[in-house]
C-alpha cells in the first residue's frame, strides 16, 4: 500500500456499534457478553458488515456505562476476558470484520489506581496524572467543574462529566498565571498522560484491535482555542501510530469539536483518520461542517486520507 493509499476495506467500510451490555447474552445472567458478540458475528456478516465499534467493555463500576474506566488493560468479567476480546478480533477477522475498541482517553474512575495514587497527600508519579487545584479551597476556574473534600489530599480535582469521571492532565494550551495548578502541555504529568495513552492503544492493537474510537477527543488539552495543542496531541499519536504499527490500517473515530460555540455547524464533528504505511505530515483533521445523517465520505486533505461521519452520535460533556 503507497502512502497516499486508503485501505479498500475502509472504502467501503460499514460500521456497526454494538453495547456489549444490550447485545446478545450468551450465559443467561442477563447482561450481553463478548462471547455473545462471537456468536452473532455470522449473522453480522450477513448483514453486510465489516466494521464494529465496540462500546466501553473495560473494568468500570458502571457508573456511566463503562465510560468510567477502571483498568484500561481488562476487560470487564460482566464481559468477558481478555482472552474473549481477542477471540472476538480473531474470529471476526475471519470474516472480513474489523473490530474498533471505544477509547476513553480524558478521564477515568475514581476507581482507577492512577486516581487513587493522585489522591494521596504525599507526591508520586502521579500527583500530576490528573487535574488538582492547589488547595481544597481553591474554587477552580471556569469553564471547568470540579470536586473537593473527596480525599486526604489538600486539593479539588476537575471532573469532565460525573463526580466519578476525574479529568486527566494533558496540560493547557494557555496556563493562566492566576492559577498556579494549570500545568502546560509539555510539563511532566501532561507528557506521562500521553505516554501511557500510546501503552493503552500499543497493548490492544497487538492482540489483534483494528483502531480506536475516542470518546471526548477534544477535550484533551485544556483553554485551548481552536483546539491547536490538541490537534498537535492527535499528530503525534498519529505519527506514532504510522511507525509502530505499519503493518496494518488502524481506524481512530473521535468527536471533534471545533470552531466556537456561536460557530454551530462545526460542532461535534465525527471524524474517522486512518493510518498509513509510509508516515507524512498531516492534519489530523479539519473543521468543517458535515451533514445531519451519518455517512461516509472519502476525500484528501494534504496528502492524507480523511474520513467523516456526520453529527454527532454521543453529546457527551
Amino acid at each position: 500500500m503507497g502512502p497516499d493509499a486508503t485501505p479498500e476495506w475502509l472504502d467501503n467500510a460499514v460500521f456497526y456499534q454494538i453495547y456489549p451490555q444490550s447485545y446478545y447474552d450468551s450465559n443467561g445472567d442477563g447482561i450481553g457478553d463478548i462471547p455473545g458478540i462471537i456468536q452473532k458475528l455470522d449473522y453480522l456478516s450477513e448483514l453486510g458488515v465489516n466494521a464494529v465499534w465496540l462500546n466501553p467493555c473495560f473494568v468500570s463500576p458502571f457508573q456511566d456505562a463503562g465510560y468510567d474506566v477502571a483498568d484500561y488493560c481488562k476487560v470487564a468479567p460482566r464481559d468477558g476476558t481478555n482472552a474473549d476480546l481477542v477471540r472476538l478480533f480473531e474470529q471476526a477477522r475471519r470474516r472480513d470484520i474489523r473490530i474498533c475498541l471505544e477509547l476513553v482517553p480524558g478521564h477515568t474512575s475514581v476507581e482507577h489506581d492512577w486516581f487513587q495514587a493522585s489522591c494521596r497527600h504525599r507526591r508520586n508519579r502521579y500527583s500530576d496524572r490528573y487535574i488538582w487545584t492547589r488547595s481544597v479551597w481553591d474554587p477552580g476556574a471556569p469553564p471547568l467543574r470540579f470536586v473537593n473534600g473527596y480525599s486526604e489530599r489538600d486539593g479539588a480535582y476537575a471532573i469532565n462529566f460525573f463526580y466519578c469521571q476525574p479529568a486527566l492532565n494533558y496540560g493547557f494550551a494557555r496556563p493562566d498565571p492566576a492559577y498556579s495548578w494549570q500545568q502546560s502541555t509539555d510539563a511532566p504529568g501532561p507528557r506521562a498522560a500521553r505516554a501511557d495513552l500510546r501503552k493503552i492503544m500499543d497493548f490492544w492493537l497487538r492482540k489483534g484491535a483494528a483502531g480506536f474510537r475516542v470518546d471526548m477527543a477534544s477535550s484533551l488539552v485544556k483553554n485551548d482555542p481552536g483546539h491547536r495543542k490538541t490537534i498537535e496531541l492527535w499528530q503525534e499519536i498519529r505519527s506514532w501510530l504510522d511507525q509502530r504499527h505499519p503493518e496494518a490500517a488502524q481506524v481512530v473515530l473521535g468527536d471533534l469539536q471545533v470552531g466556537n460555540a456561536a460557530d454551530d455547524a462545526h460542532q461535534g464533528a465525527l471524524v474517522v483518520e486512518v493510518a498509513r504505511q509510509n508516515p507524512e505530515p498531516h492534519p489530523v483533521c479539519e473543521a468543517r461542517p458535515l451533514p445531519p445523517l451519518a455517512q461516509f465520505a472519502a476525500e484528501r486533505i494534504d496528502r492524507a486520507p480523511l474520513f467523516e461521519v456526520g453529527g454527532p452520535l454521543q453529546q457527551r460533556g
